[in-house]
């Protein structure tokens, strides 16, 4: 089976996808974090709002919420502080800082998600497609 460049970045959007949900979902339940993180998403930044609500309702369907949750406070540990401390600033705060290899990889696969979708939508329109010859009919 031949690999397409847009089979493949779909699956990479797929997967980050699910990484984001996942990652969201769990920091949306932090119960002091949490709040405050869905309160700034409304507010500032759709793609994050998406994720959370997608998230929630994958944690809740799969069960994964208590995992989801202390992935997500791990990752957002070192921002703790600054996150109370100024609530309105908490998106802007988690993407300009990186706090941790957690939080950096989650803000790459933020921006690679919608990325990967585009390129995806690009490379199934100018893919190959195959040739369709007609018969002409009967020649003498």
């Amino acid at each position: 089976m031949k690999w397409r460049v847009y089979g493949l970045a779909f699956g990479i959007f797929l997967v980050t996808l699910a990484y984001n949900a996942w990652y969201w979902g769990g920091a949306a339940r932090i119960p002091d974090l949490g709040p405050i993180i869905t309160t700034a998403a409304a507010r500032e930044a759709p793609l994050v709002d998406a994720y959370l609500s997608l998230g929630g309702q994958l944690l809740t369907w799969t069960g994964q919420g208590g995992a989801a949750e202390t992935a997500a406070e791990a990752a957002f540990a070192p921002a703790r502080q600054r996150i109370l401390a100024m609530p309105r600033l908490a998106i802007d705060d988690l993407f300009g800082n990186r706090y941790s290899t957690a939080l950096s990889v989650l803000v790459f696969s933020h921006w690679l998600c919608p990325l990967a979708l585009v390129i995806s939508l690009i490379a199934w329109w100018l893919r190959p497609k195959a040739i369709k010859t007609r018969k002409l009919g009967r020649r003498l």
